[in-house]
């Protein structure tokens, strides 16, 4: 009997060995892993590393199977790129191998942090909480000086029950309770994209901007050159910047919810802070329910009779077209954009500010089919607004902070 129990202790003691700080609690929330703490478990096979890459490798991390990022969304009620169902998410690791019993760990290459963050915020969000991150991506597997594999496994199909994933709420902030901390200031509402996105300059909603009163924090703000998290007092000193300290509630967004996914790992993993949701709708579901959205741009397209003006979409009198080289908009829409008044007399168009009373009078404006149009880059610059031209979008954007 002596005998016995003591090759139970041995073999207990092994497999807390074998495992790493994070895996002593079976239960606890995904989070990042380094090279070393994956290198110690990859004898396991109750381990699987998922390349979630969009790019090939030098090679993958040995027993690694591939499993695109883009299996890890799905669109719900007309929302793209929202969080796999916990049906998908059954589906696609049962088809990988993987069960409920599974670490899985996502990795990709180091400039590619948010979308191993995102699978495995999928996957802690819908039930399968033994799901990590590798720190520093592939190249810090490599620097390691560990061995690599030329290609992904074929993994053999395994049975996954729905029914072991437990939807953990905590994970996700819903549109309805993200409007409810817009409206009462009960949440700080972090954007995670960079500047371009948060003034509007860019987007991929279909209005371009932000949630009002938002504060900006980038990837680039709370990671290493390597793609590493940076040091806890400079974490603390960047997120207090923004008033948020371990009992705030805050909640991250971006277009998607996967930039979101980093903000909200430094919160959680690192810093420990516990009050963190991520919206998983973020610009893109709060755009489409066209709700309020703070921009510094407005935008006009060439062909198009829909523009972005003041934070929403607007119907022109008419389309913007391209003539040698000048972007010809109608005088009354961008009047509206730019906040002047304006009037038309005898082929001459009057922008008058209100209130102010700066006066612009074009000339000479052009008229097609009853409407009187207007040199956009002109006028705009004449009246002291930037203007920015995308010729892959064939979009005048006009700075109106």
């Amino acid at each position: 009997m002596r005998k016995v129990s003591l090759i139970i202790l041995v073999f207990a003691v092994a497999m807390l060995i074998s495992l790493p700080a994070w895996a002593a609690d079976l239960s606890g929330p995904s989070g990042p892993i380094s090279a070393t703490e994956l290198k110690a478990l990859m004898g396991s096979d109750k381990v699987v590393p998922i390349y979630a890459g969009s790019k090939k490798e030098n090679g993958f991390i040995p027993g690694s199977v591939n499993i695109p990022i883009a299996e890890f969304y799905e669109t719900i009620d007309g929302i793209p790129k929202m969080a796999a169902s916990r049906e998908k998410l059954a589906d696609i690791y049962g088809k990988a191998g993987i069960t409920p019993d599974t670490y899985v760990v996502f990795y990709s290459s180091a400039d590619d942090p948010a979308h191993p963050m995102r699978g495995a915020w999928v996957s802690g969000f819908r039930g399968h909480k033994k799901a990590y991150f590798l720190e520093g991506g592939f190249e810090k597997w490599i620097s390691s000086g560990f061995e690599v594999s030329a290609e992904t496994t074929i993994p053999k199909p395994a049975v996954y029950d729905v029914n072991s994933l437990i939807q953990d709420d905590t994970f996700e902030a819903t549109l309805d309770e993200v409007l409810t901390a817009y409206k009462t200031k009960s949440s700080v509402l972090v954007d995670c994209r960079n500047s371009d996105f948060q003034s509007g300059k860019e987007g991929k909603a279909v209005i371009y901007g932000t949630i009002p009163g938002s504060s900006l924090i980038t990837l680039k703000d709370v990671l290493n050159e390597d793609f590493t998290f940076k040091p806890n007092e400079e974490l603390q000193k960047v997120f207090a910047e923004k008033g948020i300290y371990p009992d705030t509630n805050v909640t991250t967004f971006c277009n998607t919810g996967t930039n979101a996914t980093v903000i909200r790992a430094a919160l959680i993993y690192v810093l420990g802070y516990e009050n963190v949701q991520n919206f998983d709708g973020s610009m893109l579901q709060w755009a489409l329910k066209g709700l309020a959205i703070a921009s510094q741009y407005d935008h006009f397209v060439i062909g198009a009779r829909k523009a972005q003006i003041n934070g929403q979409l607007a119907e022109l009198s008419a389309a913007p077209y391209l003539q040698d080289g000048r972007t010809y908009v109608p005088a009354s829409d961008l009047g509206t954009s730019l906040g002047y008044v304006v009037t038309i007399c005898n082929g001459s168009a009057t922008f008058t500010r209100v209130p102010g009373g700066d006066v612009l009078t074009v000339d000479t404006t052009v008229t097609a089919e009853g409407i009187n149009f207007v040199p956009l880059r002109f006028v705009a610059e004449e009246l002291g607004f930037k203007v920015d031209w995308s010729a892959a979008g064939n979009d005048a954007k006009i700075f109106t902070p």
